[in-house]
């Protein structure tokens, strides 16, 4: 029988190579796989220096082999970052990301079609450090159906005209987004995109609670003076509580 391998290990947000391996669970099912959670920032080539947090901020990054194969990813459940904010005393804060491809966006009798268009927690501005022109950074995405649009796209959409409280018509999505806030123009140099931002509170799948269903990115952002090797050392605990169950319920898999 193969062996299943959970590894789940932590990587600088400052260094792009480096990463260590927490801990391996064995779980008894026929193929081989392994996650490998690790956080980390682009590279040291000017990337994401402007963020004020950097030397705080980490991304969760799977990483896996199935029969053989190995698979990469930055997409993990919806359910880990509350998880961890709740349980983890070391984790300040986090913020979930979902993009889109290119979508058309109206205003009034106006079309345009938008490459960046990201879905992110309210805490976004708590962790990234791009300004917020006009509104309130705490409560800008605090609740469905609120956009935040950077200060060239407001330009392009709006004109001269005030874009806040504004309503557009984003995608396929027949509820209009209303306008709540403009941030500046996200640096040349950050590893993301972003003309517009969205709640995550619109996704309905931002309330799953299935650890097995990865769609999105999660960033955390762990306290001051915090060694990120604390938090690794509860990763292992982490799986056998909630993943261990949900194999046992969905494949019959028991973690060894």
């Amino acid at each position: 029988m193969l062996r299943n391998l959970f590894r789940y290990s932590i990587r600088s947000f400052k260094r792009q190579r480096s990463y260590i391996i927490i801990n391996i669970l064995g779980l008894s099912i026929g193929i081989a796989c392994s996650l490998l959670i690790a956080l980390y920032v682009i590279n040291e080539a000017g990337y994401d220096k402007f963020n004020e947090k950097k030397d705080r901020i980490f991304r969760l990054v799977l990483n896996g082999k199935v029969g053989g194969q190995e698979i990469t990813g930055a997409y993990t459940c919806a359910v880990i970052g509350p998880t961890m904010l709740r349980e983890y005393p070391e984790v300040e804060d986090y913020v979930r990301m979902s993009g889109r491809g290119p979508t058309v966006v109206e205003y009034l009798d106006k079309t345009f079609t938008e490459d960046h268009i990201i879905e992110v927690d309210s805490s976004f501005f708590n962790i990234f450090s791009i300004p917020v022109i006009k509104g309130d950074a705490a409560s800008l995405l605090n609740s469905p159906r609120r956009a935040v649009v950077s200060e060239s796209t407001a330009k392009r959409i709006f004109g001269n005209e005030d874009p806040i409280d504004k309503a557009i018509k984003i995608g396929n999505d027949t509820t209009r987004y209303i306008v709540s806030g403009i941030m500046a123009d996200v640096p040349a140099k950050c590893h993301f995109e972003a003309n517009i931002l969205t709640s995550f509170m619109t996704n309905p799948r931002s309330q799953s609670p299935i650890w097995m269903s990865n769609s999105f990115s999660t960033y955390l952002l762990l306290k001051p003076n915090t060694s990120y090797k604390t938090v690794d050392e509860k990763i292992p605990a982490m799986l056998e509580k909630y993943v261990g169950p949900e194999l046992q319920q969905y494949m019959g898999i028991s973690i060894a």
